[in-house]
């Protein structure tokens, strides 16, 4: 059966690690470079600006594309130096990182049909998931596919003390071990109170799809909407699909730019599967609400 409603989550393209965190890190005995040997550490100095020509968005604003055209919405900003310093904690995307972003923005492009789906984006607050956003819009836009905007709604979580935290808890028990894969393959960190475990994120991802659904059926009123179906773009992290979806497949890292596609019918049936993986791979999951 044809799905009404596709939502690809894609994880962000790879990041250099920020100096800040890079310095805590070696501040309580790990060797970042040890624990990340394919990422880079963002210099002190880099203020994680890019050339417009490559972006092709100001910071700062987020944008809309339709057929009609282009449209800016400049009502939500980030100041400068917040976005300094969120850069000196995060980190930007590495080259590596931009030509996962390009592979993959392709391989959506290549599955979508235009015609057929209206495709709605949603980002993460961080600054490589928006980042990421910004090289996906820019793709589209190219390529003369809309992307319906709904809302313009920014939720910012302190996502910053929550590494940092897992970093300090897992130096106090002793962990040697990469700490944020220790916290993700734990099952008693919902006790410590201050830091997410990964029911709360698992949670919170169901959340988020049961808010797509609801867009499903505000859709299905618009005249010229009703007979398409809907595809939604999630670009998130690593840690919240590995939460939400080891539950049902069986793996253990979300590679950069990698998309994890949720397939729901018109019966609420939904299977799930990871893009370019062995189509005998992919897992029915009943009804999506029972897996919610």
């Amino acid at each position: 059966m044809k799905p009404q409603v596709i939502i690809d989550f894609m994880r962000h393209g790879q990041t250099m690690y920020g100096h800040v965190l890079a310095q805590e890190m070696e501040r309580l005995g790990y060797d970042p470079k040890s624990l990340f040997k394919d990422s880079q550490i963002q210099p002190a100095g880099d203020r994680g600006e890019r050339p417009s020509k490559r972006i092709g968005l100001e910071p700062g604003r987020l944008a809309r594309y339709k057929r009609i055209g282009y449209e800016e919405h400049k009502s939500v900003r980030f100041a400068q130096d917040n976005e300094t310093q969120r850069m000196a904690t995060e980190g930007r995307l590495t080259e590596v990182g931009l030509e996962q972003i390009r592979r993959a923005t392709k391989i959506l492009r290549d599955m979508m049909d235009p015609e057929q789906e209206v495709l709605m984006l949603f980002a993460s607050p961080r600054a490589r998931a928006r980042e990421t956003a910004k090289m996906i819009l820019e793709d589209l836009a190219k390529n003369g596919i809309p992307v319906e905007k709904a809302r313009t709604e920014i939720k910012l979580r302190d996502v910053n003390t929550h590494w940092m935290t897992i970093l300090q808890r897992a130096n106090e028990l002793g962990v040697r071990q990469n700490p944020w894969r220790w916290w993700l393959e734990g099952s008693d960190h919902e006790a410590l109170g201050r830091i997410e475990g990964s029911e709360a994120i698992r949670s919170r991802i169901s959340r988020f799809v049961q808010v797509v659904l609801r867009y499903v059926r505000i859709y299905r009123g618009s005249p010229h909407l009703s007979s398409k179906g809907l595809r939604v773009l999630a670009i998130t992290h690593d840690v919240p699909i590995l939460c939400w979806i080891n539950r049902v497949l069986d793996i253990r890292s979300f590679e950069p730019g990698a998309i994890v596609e949720l397939k729901i019918d018109q019966t609420g049936t939904a299977r799930l599967q990871i893009v370019g993986s062995d189509p005998r791979e992919e897992r029915a999951i009943g009804p999506v609400q029972a897996f919610l």
